[in-house]
């Protein structure tokens, strides 16, 4: 679990970053949050004001386990996905290209961070659905996929490789190691 200095470390760190990027005035409505069911990912960027205040929710599971780069990396990361919403909402010529593209990119090289999507936080425990895997194909690679992910895919729901734009299907059931 989180301690009360790792809180106050992400709340600064968001902040400093905030503000670098020429959002300070989302500062006075941002919060942080923590997920103790993130056992896969370090952190989630919600960028839609469903909470009329942007935030984001970082794995109070996994976040003992990593390193004060890794999580200042994960904050960083996050507290971009907030600013590249924010300035697409205030900055008529700002052009938000979604998720981790070019515009998020060079939010975080400005703020000293590579721009990399995953991070490689490495639990000694197994936590719950940290490790169980489906492999899925479409005509390029393999996927590692979740049991939401395949839950979803089973309903109807199809996913995409951008880079050879097939469908991805399900191949088989895999246990990935740690």
């Amino acid at each position: 679990m989180s301690t009360q200095k790792d809180r106050e470390n992400a709340t600064t760190w968001a902040q400093e970053t905030l503000i670098k990027l020429g959002c300070s005035a989302v500062c006075n409505r941002f919060q942080i949050e923590w997920n103790s069911r993130f056992t896969w990912k370090m952190g989630l960027a919600h960028t839609a004001m469903v909470k009329m205040y942007p935030y984001i929710e970082l794995s109070s599971a996994l976040w003992p386990y990593a390193t004060e780069t890794e999580k200042y990396e994960t904050v960083v990361h996050e507290v971009c996905h907030i600013a590249n919403a924010y300035k697409t909402r205030t900055d008529p010529s700002y052009v938000d290209d979604g998720g981790h593209g070019e515009s998020w990119k060079k939010l975080m090289i400005a703020c000293g961070v590579p721009p990399n999507r995953c991070h490689n936080v490495k639990s000694p425990i197994d936590l719950p659905g940290k490790n169980k895997r489906f492999e899925g194909k479409c005509k390029c690679k393999t996927w590692q996929l979740t049991q939401n992910r395949i839950t979803r895919m089973k309903r109807g729901v199809h996913y995409f490789c951008k880079t050879c734009n097939t469908t991805i299907t399900i191949a088989k059931s895999i246990l990935k190691q740690t």
